[in-house]
């Protein structure tokens, strides 16, 4: 399963980001955007601009990476693109819906819908790789291989975006590690 994820991202996601619209550009300097700190927009102009097949957004804790989503789902939106916003427990899935307007769900309801409904999640379209839909997973540490191999599968058929988000691996077990510390005080 690795290996075909693997295969998947470096085989058929790497192109070169695109240009933003002046009008795109402009989104991230107004209204709630307004608000966003230098790297927050950075990494949102960031998000809006790639068309690789996946893309990996990490931060520690409190950086603002669901600030910065918001933004990114909003210039989304406004190009009518259809967003999917999942995370593996239905409290952050709730969260991520929440702070980006999005319709959040769980990964595990959305891809028992995917494999059980005939019609697509997703609504088709027929230029290009990139079709505009995109698929946020909040919490992407937390993701079984399984599904991660079912998402990536996904997003290459149907030639879709994945955005993956999560803390390093380094501060989970930090913040870990500090909890267990002050469970046992």
């Amino acid at each position: 399963m690795e290996a075909r994820i693997v295969e998947r991202t470096v085989g058929g996601g790497f192109y070169p980001a695109r240009q933003l619209r002046r009008e795109e550009l402009l989104q991230f300097f107004t209204g709630p955007a307004a608000a966003l700190s230098e790297e927050q927009r950075r990494a949102a102009v960031r998000l809006v601009a790639s068309r690789d097949l996946v893309t990996v957004m990490t931060a520690p804790a409190g950086a603002g990476k669901t600030t910065s989503l918001a933004a990114a789902v909003a210039v989304w939106s406004g190009q009518h693109t259809d967003i999917v916003a999942l995370a593996p427990s239905a409290r952050a899935a709730a969260e991520l819906a929440a702070a980006t307007g999005a319709q959040g769900q769980t990964v595990a309801r959305w891809l028992f819908k995917e494999a059980n409904d005939p019609t697509p999640v997703l609504r088709p379209r027929d230029a290009g790789y990139f079709r505009g839909e995109v698929i946020i997973v909040d919490e992407a540490s937390m993701l079984a291989t399984a599904d991660l191999d079912r998402l990536t599968r996904y997003v290459a058929t149907h030639r879709a975006r994945l955005v993956l988000v999560g803390t390093p691996a380094r501060s989970v077990r930090s913040t870990h590690r500090a909890a267990c510390s002050n469970t046992s005080s």
